[in-house]
């Protein structure tokens, strides 16, 4: 009897000291904005205003997490402008390509640590914002309007050789004045 008390009893607390498994979505955080040239969280924008694309994957374990670039696709910080009387209309995205020079296709997240997407709308240099590559300099100053961009799909990380997905879609609608 003494045995089976003394088990349970350490069995409970390890469950409170917390040596349970981490939920996904408590390794990682992820969080996508829009942000002026001076580094301002907004929506709102003057018309003729550039501004940034940030989508941060946040690792909160205490130990490496890997993901794979497949999130990465063609609607991957796309601009849509809506409502117009033509329907919805696709404004461009600000680069061509991404992770040109990483060869293979996991990327490693020390703990505590961030992987940072970050570029504006129209790149004033060519090698401006890795991973980012191929800059696409030819997108126009976006005009009066509502307009939305995302970042969805299924994201895929490897800790420990367990693999987890979190599936996220994010949609931030913004306009210009």
């Amino acid at each position: 009897m003494k045995l089976l008390l003394k088990t349970s009893l350490i069995i409970l607390l390890s469950h409170l000291l917390g040596c349970t498994e981490e939920e996904p979505n408590q390794k990682i955080k992820m969080t996508f904005e829009l942000r002026d040239d001076a580094g301002n969280r907004k929506t709102d924008f003057q018309s003729g205003e550039n501004f940034h694309f940030r989508f941060v994957i946040k690792n909160l374990s205490k130990k490496n997490i890997e993901y794979q670039s497949g999130f990465v696709d063609e609607n991957f910080f796309s601009v849509i402008k809506l409502d117009t009387s033509e329907g919805d209309i696709y404004m461009g995205q600000p680069y061509e390509n991404v992770f040109c020079t990483f060869f293979g296709t996991q990327f490693i997240i020390q703990p505590d640590e961030e992987q940072l997407f970050e570029i504006p709308w129209i790149p004033s240099e060519d090698f401006c914002c890795p991973p980012f590559c191929i800059i696409n300099k030819d997108n126009e100053l976006l005009t009066t309007g509502k307009y939305k961009t995302t970042v969805k799909g299924s994201f895929q990380f490897i800790q420990e050789e367990t693999t987890f997905t979190i599936d996220e879609d994010f949609e931030i609608v913004f306009e210009f004045n």
